[in-house]
């Protein structure tokens, strides 16, 4: 069964939608009224299994609509006030003034409704003190992070050099050489240059860099043999080995270019994801969040 909050968000959403149709506006009440008012107008709709009705409503024939719903698990019901015309959408600007403060003062009593129906008393962004105490977890991060450096000193103990490596990639430095390893890539790709295509260079530029830098890690959104992502140094990541360097993202523009933002929020690798520049549309609101962070992520 749905929430109350979850109830009220889809009666709201539905009044939207319609309202970009040109439907009716609905105003917010409470249960009992709205089935009243309903009923007596001989209204009452229950989506899914009236359409005609539905359709009715929308047209204007009945004069309000209600979602069937027990009273104590409603919090919205969609009650006709006037027509909003199909131009103003939601909240548009040429339509009757006095509507956007009139659907103001329902969203407000409809959000007033809400808050009583859950209990909550409290002021806006006032946080009781009992949610405050339990998502608190200083105490247990600080007993958690003291037991983590205990492992940690034991492991750099015995592994110097790979402990230094990971307290570098974590602090998102690049090697001590690293004048020298890259001095090695230039002369490496000048060494091979001749006419070839862009991907092509840069897959000749990221084969050495995945040599130089052990935490360069990324993928392609399965368009790896047109974007030349994959190089010889490139190894697969997958729930069986997370040793590899490599991740198979599927057609997945969007998901790739945010799990990259994740990678690189939490430092140690220095994340690359790749696909086609026209279809970097499926991934426009990652790659938004990546330059407004921003985030140290490669965009291929």
């Amino acid at each position: 069964m749905s929430s109350p909050i979850i109830t009220w968000l889809r009666a709201a959403l539905l009044a939207c939608l319609l309202g970009l149709a040109g439907a009716p506006a609905w105003a917010a009440g409470s249960a009992e009224a709205a089935v009243a008012a309903t009923a007596a107008d001989g209204g009452l709709i229950q989506p899914g299994n009236n359409a005609e009705a539905f359709r009715s409503a929308r047209r204007g024939e009945h004069q309000s609509i209600t979602f069937a719903a027990p009273a104590d698990r409603m919090l919205i019901s969609a009650t006709h006030a006037h027509s909003v015309p199909a131009s103003m959408g939601c909240l548009g600007t040429d339509a009757d003034p006095n509507y956007v403060p009139f659907l103001k003062e329902k969203l407000v009593e409809a959000i007033a409704a809400a808050k009583a129906a859950l209990g909550w008393t409290h002021g806006p962004f006032e946080v009781p003190d009992e949610l405050r105490h339990a998502w608190d977890a200083r105490s247990r991060g600080t007993a958690w992070e003291h037991e983590w450096q205990q492992l940690f000193n034991g492991y750099r103990s015995q592994h110097p050099e790979l402990a230094s490596e990971f307290e570098r990639c974590q602090q998102g430095e690049l090697p001590s050489d690293w004048p020298a390893r890259r001095a090695g890539v230039i002369n490496a790709l000048a060494a091979e240059a001749k006419p070839i295509a862009s991907r092509k260079a840069s897959q000749l530029a990221l084969g050495h860099l995945v040599d130089a830098l052990p935490e360069l890690t990324g993928g392609s959104a399965d368009l790896a043999h047109s974007n030349l992502t994959l190089v010889k140094g490139s190894r697969g990541i997958s729930a069986d080995d997370a040793s590899g360097n490599y991740i198979y993202y599927g057609v997945r523009e969007f998901g790739m270019s945010a799990i990259a933002n994740g990678l690189g929020l939490h430092g140690g690798l220095r994340p690359f994801g790749a696909t086609f520049l026209v279809f970097s549309d499926y991934a426009r609101n990652a790659l938004r969040m990546s330059a407004l962070i921003p985030v140290p992520v490669i965009h291929v």
